[in-house]
């Protein structure tokens, strides 16, 4: 291959950048060393699993060109760093820069045992160890979890992940919290029947649902217990499994929260509430701007006391009676009503009289559509311009004379007169 170092069984090759990396194989043994008269001065040697480095260029000018250099260990890429790679050898796991001209290796981190595979799970580095150890790391190399006797386990989401127990019966599955700090940490067993299930974690809501062809079931993340369970009959009409949006999985060091960008070292929950919202609908009532916020809570921005939590609710949308009387709160595509609004202004779960589905509230003299279209107070109809604007809105209110607009990470009161900057006129 090159030097004495050769190739064993099922080597491979991985592109990075402007590299070639070519893993040398299994059970390779050096080639013997001989002097000039052909006297071999080293024997064969068993050569460990290892790297060799190319840079494209020199291939490019010499298709034999010599590997910069070569390192023992194997290898994965790291998704927290650009151009970088996870090597580990013992219990050390190491990250490879290839951002230069020649790679360079920095110790990252140690763990107890002796390292079998390193590779990504969403924000974190997952590592399976001797002993059947899996455990996850932030990007510090800090553990956030460590457990033993697992098949498998992955991460849904931030800080919450899913371990899986393989059986005869079939798998069981156990919600698990990430924490460093390990009085922090709990495992928290699914009740579901052992079986195969397609698992997706809400940390808005707090739940887990196990879903499969046969039935899907909705279950307390902080008990385990099955809240809601039903069964997949094409016979009967029935409700689908809940579905949500997860968190996005971007490389590097930092993660976006819908409208916000954070650093993966950070959860985001150290921020004020008030800070962190993502409004998922607002609208005035009297001096009061009422916002639902994705993480189902309602809050209420009022100028002379501040901010006020009023409560935690799974809703999403502001929806209204038929007569236009009663504020509610629904969510769905269906619009189903889980609360309403009553005077100070406070949440009530008290939804006698109630109709099950709420109505859309009116847009008052703006007369939006959903084309986000508008007809602003003593003027003609305008139209949401992306490219002025730009960014598209989540959601367009009528606050009277004054248009609400709801984004993911900003809520804005527009004046009639400032619609030039984020509208035009309707051809």
């Amino acid at each position: 291959f090159v030097g004495n170092v050769t190739l064993g069984n099922r080597p491979d090759a991985w592109s990075h950048g402007g590299w070639l990396v070519v893993g040398t194989g299994e059970g390779a043994q050096t080639e013997p060393v001989t002097d000039l008269l052909g006297n071999v001065v080293e024997g064969s040697e068993n050569q460990p699993y290892s790297l060799a480095f190319f840079r494209w260029s020199d291939l490019l000018e010499n298709t034999k060109a010599n590997p910069v250099t070569v390192l023992p260990g194997r290898y994965s890429r790291c998704d927290f760093k650009p151009n970088t790679l996870y090597s580990w050898t013992d219990n050390v796991i190491s990250l490879i820069d290839l951002n230069g001209d020649e790679p360079v290796v920095n110790d990252w981190t140690e763990i107890e045992e002796r390292v079998n595979r390193v590779d990504n799970s969403h924000h974190y580095t997952r590592v399976r160890s001797e002993g059947g150890f899996i455990s996850f790391l932030n990007n510090a190399g800090e553990e956030m979890w460590k457990g033993q006797g697992f098949a498998d386990a992955w991460v849904h989401s931030r800080g919450n992940g899913v371990a899986q127990r393989d059986s005869e019966e079939g798998p069981s599955f156990t919600h698990i919290t990430l924490n460093t700090d390990k009085a922090q940490r709990q495992n928290v067993d699914l009740e579901i029947p052992k079986g195969w299930w397609e698992i997706r974690t809400n940390i808005f809501e707090q739940q887990v649902v196990a879903n499969s062809k046969a039935a899907w079931h909705r279950v307390d993340m902080k008990t385990g217990k099955i809240t809601q369970t039903v069964v997949k009959d094409p016979l009967v009409e029935f409700a689908r499994a809940p579905w949500w949006r997860g968190e996005e999985n971007q490389r590097g060091r930092f993660w976006r929260r819908d409208g916000r960008l954070l650093s993966k070292l950070d959860y985001g929950d150290d921020q004020a509430l008030e800070e962190r919202v993502v409004a998922n609908d607002a609208l005035y009532v009297g001096r009061s701007l009422l916002v639902i916020d994705k993480g189902r809570k309602v809050l209420n921005f009022e100028s002379r006391k501040g901010f006020e939590n009023l409560g935690d609710i799974q809703a999403d949308v502001f929806t209204t009676d038929e007569d236009n009387e009663t504020l509610l709160l629904s969510r769905g595509w269906n619009n189903r009503v889980v609360g309403k609004l009553e005077r100070g202004p406070k949440i009530s779960n008290k939804l006698e009289g109630v109709p099950e589905n709420g109505t859309g509230l009116s847009s008052g003299p703006w007369k939006f559509d959903r084309q986000n279209r508008f007809m602003p107070p003593r003027g003609s109809q305008q139209q949401w311009d992306v490219e002025r604007a730009g960014f598209s809105p989540r959601r367009l209110r009528s606050g009277g004379k004054l248009m609400i607009v709801v984004t993911s990470s900003i809520i804005l009161v527009v004046e009639p007169r400032a619609l030039s900057l984020i509208s035009s006129n309707v051809p």
